[in-house]
């Protein structure tokens, strides 16, 4: 069991690097799997954002009481494989998000119903995550990470929207139940320069029942934390708060809004930024399946859209309580 969960350690730190937008690996990784299986994991969930208050608006057709909600869905598909003296994983995922505005004023402009019409509307994300973990030995290892991603709206090409990152670090195991990550990312913004970031990860296995740690993706950095109820896989409680960045390629026709003077898009794009916080109980029915209900807050969240590197205006909105549940095979 202690060997296991080394590997489950150092995998994860791999990873550390990554969840939900990594949230596959992450709520998989608990699971053992059947004896002799190929580790393919496959997982799809489904949320809902219900209707809350746009806020601080840039422009006057955001009128604060205007409302808008989200629907996504998302499907995952990773395989975990020993590779030389360590570990690789790769995941291939796509996500569809339905953005709802509704006019409570019925007082948006003729250009400003055509942009609302244009930008908030069906969203597409599709991507592939590798990384590969070399065990130097039980304590010290090297992670060499690429992300390769792109997203836009309804209407607007995904030839213009991709975007790449890049990651390699250092993994530091002073014992088999807790593993820290050192390294450095460089990724691709779709309307602004490139970035290089420091990044540092945890994962902590304080007993047979807890565990929390700190992952990130290219658009999400969540901290969690899991509650085994009884010890034996079979409940698990968890809770998160995570930092999300998705950016979308918007339709290249989309006609700014009144005040703004008109005009095309050309390489536009909608930036959603928000801290979400989850509630979740994952109920493993055997080592092969499990479901997760779970319950979110999404604060703090700011819509800005941009033409080349110029922002044109952005909105905020109220606190939006969603709902929402995943389900997860293993072979």
């Amino acid at each position: 069991m202690k060997t296991q969960k080394l590997k489950l350690l150092f995998t994860l730190a791999a990873f550390i690097g990554g969840t939900a937008s990594a949230s596959a690996l992450d709520f998989l990784a608990p699971m053992e799997g059947p004896d002799n299986g190929i580790n393919l994991h496959f997982t799809q969930d489904a949320s809902y954002f219900f209707d809350a208050d746009l806020r601080d608006g840039s422009i006057a057709d955001f009128e604060d009481n205007d409302e808008f909600s989200i629907f996504r869905a998302k499907s995952a598909l990773n395989h975990r494989s020993e590779l030389f003296q360590g570990t690789f994983d790769v995941e291939g995922y796509y996500e569809f998000s339905r953005y709802n505005y509704n006019d409570k004023n019925t007082s948006l402009t003729a250009n400003g119903r055509k942009f609302v019409d244009d930008t908030f509307d069906a969203g597409h994300r599709i991507g592939i995550d590798g990384a590969y973990h070399h065990h130097i030995d039980q304590i010290w290892g090297l992670y060499a990470r690429g992300i390769l991603e792109g997203a836009a709206m309804q209407g607007a090409s995904l030839r213009n929207a991709g975007r790449f990152a890049a990651e390699g670090g250092m993994t530091f195991a002073p014992n088999p139940n807790f593993m820290v990550s050192l390294g450095l990312m460089w990724f691709k913004f779709l309307n602004d320069n490139n970035r290089l970031y420091p990044t540092v990860g945890f994962s902590w296995t304080i007993d047979d029942r807890f565990d929390f740690g700190m992952t990130h993706s290219l658009t999400d950095i969540t901290l969690f934390g899991h509650l085994d109820t009884w010890m034996d896989g079979r409940l698990v409680f968890d809770l998160s708060v995570a930092y999300q960045l998705r950016q979308y390629r918007v339709s290249d026709s989309a006609v700014a809004p009144a005040g703004l003077n008109g005009g095309d898009f050309g390489k536009g794009a909608m930036y959603h930024r928000s801290w979400i916080w989850t509630l979740g109980a994952t109920h493993q029915f055997n080592e092969c399946f499990f479901i997760r209900p779970f319950v979110q807050l999404s604060t703090l969240t700011k819509l800005r859209f941009y033409l080349g590197g110029r922002e044109l205006l952005s909105t905020g909105q109220n606190i939006a309580f969603g709902l929402g549940m995943q389900g997860g095979i293993r072979w």
